[in-house]
């Protein structure tokens, strides 16, 4: 489907269907990529690319990140590349429109159940938050070389993080207006979507206005968020518990 800014039109394309791949904007090429994603009788480790007229795939032989799911992709403008952190290794791989490779073999994330990741342009750093060993958070920094953990679990500090769960899922934007990323997450289909933003070294939780009057996100599975530049407002979706999908922006505020 495509998304005009106020209307959704079924295209006459399609890749196929598997649940939870990883999609990110290649934004120097002007084409969306796609990895991984499971069906009930199998999983898959293989790259497709969307041009706004038809899906295709790509050849990348046997090197290749070995994670199917709960993972994430990111446009990383300093290397012109695509990153994406394999958890199944704790290795940070970088994808050129054509070719994968190791970018960082150590010194980051492990045990990760789940994760979210997004560029931070202001600083120039990765930020990506996880749930660890299913039981607590983490949030790391990234540089392209080096992580550098920022908050783990209340340490140091007393930070505060995002609570989501990973049955549930989270969805984060960098909003350049603003110049946040903002995290949209639940930790339980009663409670509905908290908005945290980060600055660039904290997370924190910021109260949402309402001046239309027509509420705010509420339970949604599995959200997904992205930002327009046609709308300057990120736009975050997702299925409700009432078989419907809702679909929001947010401005900011």
């Amino acid at each position: 489907f495509i998304i005009n800014g106020n209307v959704w039109k079924e295209g006459s394309f399609q890749t196929h269907m598997v649940e939870d791949p990883a999609m990110a904007y290649f934004a120097s090429k002007n084409k969306l990529y796609q990895f991984g994603g499971t069906q009930e009788s199998f999983a898959d480790t293989y790259t497709f690319v969307f041009d706004g007229y038809k899906w295709s795939s790509i050849d990348n032989g046997s090197t290749r990140p070995a994670v199917e799911e709960a993972h994430d992709m990111i446009y990383y403008p300093p290397a012109d590349v695509l990153l994406l952190f394999d958890r199944t290794d704790n290795k940070m791989w970088q994808f050129d429109g054509t070719t994968w490779s190791v970018r960082t073999a150590s010194g980051g994330p492990s045990k990760v159940d789940s994760y979210r990741m997004e560029y931070y342009p202001d600083l120039g750093h990765v930020v990506f938050i996880g749930q660890i060993d299913g039981s607590y958070k983490e949030t790391w920094t990234y540089n392209g070389s080096t992580w550098t953990k920022k908050c783990s679990n209340g340490t140091p500090g007393e930070c505060v993080q995002p609570d989501y769960s990973m049955n549930f899922g989270f969805a984060v934007t960098y909003h350049p207006e603003n110049n946040y990323v903002y995290a949209f997450a639940h930790n339980s289909a009663v409670n509905g979507i908290k908005t945290w933003r980060w600055n660039g070294t904290i997370w924190s939780e910021i109260t949402i206005t309402d001046p239309e009057g027509d509420g705010k996100p509420g339970y949604l599975t599995s959200p997904v968020s992205v930002y327009s530049s046609t709308m300057q407002r990120i736009i975050l979706m997702g299925a409700t518990q009432f078989d419907s999908f809702d679909i929001w922006s947010f401005n900011g505020s």
